[in-house]
């Protein structure tokens, strides 16, 4: 009797231990945390990996050889300085690879040597080694890195589900196979991205921008400079303008003159816009190309794009208030804010980044 006693208390601590083990619960995080690298992780994968959604990984100056993979979390990948937090794929990987995510934030790295091939797997998904892939992610933002030497820069790729509404804004995209891509299916067919590429200098590429079976995405204010080929399309419509006066993308292949200005270029008086539009084919043209390079993302009030906000900027500023698009004289470089008049708002701005500097 005593034995059977015995027998049903170890059956039954059993049953609690068995029960205890099932349903364990890890402590949740309530709040969104910082985790920097290499002072709380040595590797930015390793932070990557303990993030939840809504935290922010830190990455301080150095080069880290990694391939990181953001999966299925929203998080911020944040480095120190765009000029010395680097990531090197090693000639092998994809330095960044965002897939499957959402509202993924990455900004202030230089990503570099990706790997030079497609990869592929057995749902017939293809893709290219890129400096940063998204890859089926929404309203995702790549902001303010140095992206080179990678075979394709940046590639937002779209395969059985969309990548949509992602923004590409104030990067420098230089010396890739590839600067830009966008990328459909060819199973699933057209897709409509409505990524937005602007504020990007996108210089010294095979292919500035490249679209495969992707359309409807919003590309201007990007600088387009001595790349073999400035775009190269299949069948997609884009967006190459943000309308007038704002205007569209440089072109330094685009070479015109600045005598009219207007919506329909027709009006005497300059604007900065060259006043014939620039055609990439016959569905794709940039209607307000741009007479110089977009400077105002890299430091606003910088009106002589020498690096510093100074007296030289202050001086030619001085010279052109008062001005409106269409008068002769109008100096778009010193229209900072972009609404068509040089006055006290672009001074307050300058003022505000006085001794300022790249």
């Amino acid at each position: 009797m005593e034995r059977k006693a015995v027998s049903g208390i170890m059956l039954i601590l059993l049953s609690i231990s068995m029960f205890t083990l099932t349903f364990h619960i890890e402590p949740v995080r309530a709040e969104p945390t910082t985790i920097i690298v290499p002072d709380d992780y040595p590797t930015i994968q390793e932070a990557v990996n303990v993030a939840i959604s809504g935290d922010i990984v830190y990455v301080r100056a150095g080069t880290y050889y990694e391939e990181v993979l953001i999966e299925e979390k929203s998080i911020s990948l944040i480095g120190e300085n765009p000029s010395t937090t680097i990531i090197d794929g090693m000639i092998s990987g994809i330095p960044i690879e965002v897939r499957m995510a959402e509202q993924v934030n990455i900004t202030g790295f230089t990503l570099m040597y990706s790997g030079e091939q497609w990869r592929s797997n057995w749902l017939f998904e293809y893709w290219p080694e890129s400096g940063i892939l998204l890859w089926n992610s929404d309203e995702c933002t790549v902001n303010g890195n140095i992206i080179m030497h990678n075979y394709y820069g940046v590639t937002i790729y779209s395969s059985w589900t969309e990548s949509k509404r992602n923004t590409v804004r104030g990067n420098i995209v230089v010396n890739n196979g590839v600067g830009i891509a966008l990328l459909g299916h060819v199973e699933t067919g057209l897709v409509y991205g409505e990524n937005a590429i602007i504020e990007n200098r996108i210089i010294n590429n095979s292919f500035g921008l490249s679209s495969y079976l992707n359309a409807g995405n919003r590309i201007y204010h990007n600088n387009f400079i001595n790349n073999t080929l400035q775009t190269s399309l299949t069948i997609e419509t884009q967006i190459w303008d943000d309308g007038y006066p704002s205007g569209g993308n440089y072109w330094s292949n685009h070479i015109g003159v600045d005598n009219y200005s207007g919506p329909n270029q027709n009006q005497l008086g300059s604007d900065g816009i060259v006043d014939t539009s620039y055609t990439i084919d016959a569905d794709n043209q940039d209607n307000y190309p741009l007479m110089q390079p977009f400077p105002w993302f890299t430091l606003p009030g910088d009106v002589d794009v020498d690096g510093y906000v100074g007296s030289v900027d202050f001086s030619i500023l001085a010279g052109v208030y008062g001005i409106s698009i269409g008068d002769q004289t109008y100096k778009r470089e010193a229209d900072i804010d972009l609404d068509g008049y040089i006055g006290s708002a672009d001074f307050s701005i300058l003022a505000g980044n006085y001794g300022q500097s790249i």
